[in-house]
């Protein structure tokens, strides 16, 4: 995974050299295979190359052509053959980053659809005088982007934009929203610096901002096959090319995470039919002490059929604690770390940097596109609005007995979610957090698009809570929350565009079916994963840790909360963090116990970056903070 990253002028100005290699000087570590900077009147673009495989060795340095246009790529176009082959460029050794600019010549803006793969890109067109920032159907390539007095500074690392003196101010309005664990869209913790959404590309031209999507997951049919084997077919055909585009030709070994639930397990056991049996290592986290969290047997078993251990790191979820990342970690530009979780990964980090693993498969989209959470009010919905009452009894009835409810049940709850996809969100994780003021749930950002009242009336059900999952489920990628360390190129199968485009389209009694979760998925993958795995319920969540965690530093967290940074900003009452957190001390009750935790995480991140990233507004921290180390304990 290469960093790119540039700079506009303002117009009549001339950019210097020098001011983009110091962009450049706090991603230089990062760069493993190379530095190369290219400047053009106004604009500049760098590439720091970290290659990961065979076709990424042609990428070395941001492309232009005789147009004068100007393009850095990071990533992947897996069609880059069909592209290359209607655009009458050679088909063998061509980068992608030229075929991505003759497609730009060829249709202009209409070509950023026609790219497949995962990939982010910064693009000046001399013609119009355009910056075009884009990223992938998914965002799999995080880039953001900051604009200051007619200048516009983009970049893959948030690391970029921390080169001058004068500190960003932080965004409340991300604060209130990953306080409440809701949507923070394409904001960062940073007011003032936005990430490019995904799916769509950014025109900046005249001093003037556009934001326009080249895809969406909002479809509109449903593909319609005589026999369930059509599907299954379709899917193992469709999942097996995504693994192979992100196993094969690789330069550097891959690593894949294996958790022992059925997403990550067919992933690895359908690897292993495209490469030689046992190429592939494989990572697996556990925690004995946890009862609901006992993958051990699951990802062991995978472990028997491929005949090759994997690596294993012991993660306790009731140790983790509440400290302060130590400062020798680095810097973290994201909030989510304690010192206990940087320990342990450095400790990942030594055991993938031994074996030179560059890029992690993740199982990340299974459990969402291919009904892994077993409700069927999306289907009833649709059939309650299509006013298809008989399909409705007789679904609603399976679903019923099912579930022991009666049928008037489902006739209100398919009730209740239509009416929430056609007026709110069907899918709403945000927690209620008493303590945090003015909440901000729904924050998105300014040139994020929400799902128009038209286009809702349009869809059906179905298809918009497939709109809102898709958002939720790209907030949970880790490759847009880089922490200080070893950065890494994650690849997700699942959310590969033809992968994502088809199972969009499936019906959803295919998908999923009464007693019969993750029904395509079984039938398809039957033979290849092992049958404990496929028949195995629904893999449980880790809580008693947590909330055993959150037991334990009760005390030193109520001393924390004393003299709070995130109080100071006016963002939280202590008063009532401190009274709620007493809540789960004496065991009265677990309501808000994750947002708890955020707002603690939250508040350990300000301490431990305050000196050398940002300070909000109007608040001046102490010069000489003492260790607060030493008031909370690690668990």
């Amino acid at each position: 995974m290469s960093v790119i990253f540039g700079i506009l002028a303002p117009d009549e100005e001339s950019l210097e050299r020098s001011t983009l290699s110091h962009m450049g000087s706090t991603t230089t570590c990062h760069a493993s295979d190379g530095v190369s900077i290219r400047t053009q009147g106004r604009i500049g673009m760098g590439f720091q190359a970290t290659y990961t495989h065979q076709r990424s060795v042609i990428e070395n340095a941001p492309r232009s052509n005789n147009r004068g246009d100007m393009l850095a790529l990071d990533g992947r176009i897996d069609n880059h053959l069909s592209l290359a082959e209607e655009l009458g460029l050679p088909i063998m050794d061509v980068a992608d980053s030229e075929v991505v600019l003759a497609a730009f010549v060829q249709w202009g803006e209409r070509s950023f659809e026609r790219f497949h793969g995962d990939w982010a890109l910064a693009l000046w067109s001399q013609a119009n005088r355009s910056l075009y920032l884009a990223r992938d159907h998914a965002g799999t390539r995080s880039l953001y982007f900051h604009e200051h007095k007619g200048a516009i500074r983009w970049s893959t690392y948030l690391d970029s934009f921390f080169t001058n003196e004068h500190p960003h101010e932080l965004s409340m309005e991300f604060a209130k929203a990953y306080l409440c664990g809701g949507h923070t869209g394409n904001l960062t913790p940073y007011s003032g610096i936005e990430a490019v959404p995904a799916a769509h590309y950014l025109r900046y031209r005249t001093n003037q901002w556009a934001c326009v999507a080249h895809w969406t997951p909002l479809v509109k049919e449903t593909i319609q096959y005589a026999k369930d084997k059509q599907y299954e077919d379709r899917f193992l055909h469709l999942f097996s090319q995504a693994v192979e585009r992100r196993v094969s030709d690789r330069i550097h070994p891959v690593i894949a995470e294996l958790s022992g639930g059925m997403d990550s397990s067919s992933i690895v056991c359908v690897a292993d039919r495209l490469t030689s049996p046992g190429d592939l290592q494989t990572i697996s986290y556990y925690d004995d002490a946890e009862p609901n969290w006992n993958e051990r047997p699951y990802f062991s078993a995978v472990e028997r059929q491929r005949k090759r251990t994997g690596l294993h790191v012991e993660i306790s979820f009731a140790r983790r604690g509440f400290d302060v990342v130590p400062p020798g970690f680095g810097i973290n530009f994201w909030p989510g770390l304690t010192g206990a979780l940087a320990k342990h990964r450095t400790t990942v980090d030594a055991m993938l940097h031994e074996g030179g693993y560059r890029s992690i498969l993740s199982g990340l989209g299974g459990d969402e596109l291919l009904g892994g959470v077993p409700s069927p009010l999306p289907e009833l919905a649709d059939h309650l609005v299509m006013g298809h009452w008989g399909r409705f009894i007789s679904k609603g009835a399976q679903w019923s007995l099912v579930n022991r409810s009666p049928l008037l049940w489902k006739l209100r709850d398919a009730s209740v979610f239509a009416a929430k996809c056609y007026c709110g969100r069907p899918y709403d994780k945000s927690r209620r957090a008493p303590w945090v003021c003015c909440e901000g749930q729904n924050s998105t950002g300014r040139r994020s698009r929400e799902l128009s009242v038209g286009k809702r009336i349009q869809s059906r059900p179905s298809m918009i809570a497939n709109w809102f999952m898709w958002g939720s489920l790209l907030e949970t990628l880790p490759s847009n929350r880089a922490y200080a360390g070893t950065r890494y190129e994650y690849l997700y199968p699942y959310l590969d565009r033809d992968l994502v485009d088809f199972l969009l389209r499936v019906p959803p009694d295919r998908l999923l079916r009464p007693q019969r979760r993750r029904y395509l998925m079984r039938r398809a993958l039957r033979g290849i994963v092992p049958e404990e795995i496929l028949e195995r319920r629904r893999k449980a969540y880790a809580i008693r840790g947590p909330l055993l965690g959150l037991q334990q530093s009760g005390k030193c967290l109520e001393e924390l909360m004393r003299d709070s940074r995130l109080a100071a900003m006016g963002v939280i009452d202590p008063v009532i963090y401190s009274r709620c957190l007493r809540g789960i001390v004496d065991g009265s009750t677990i309501d808000g116990w994750g947002a708890l935790i955020q707002t603690a995480m939250y508040e350990l991140w300000l301490r431990s970056s305050e000196d050398c990233v940002a300070n909000h507004a109007g608040v001046s921290w102490r010069a000489n903070e003492p260790d607060i180390s030493s008031l909370v304990q690690s668990g």
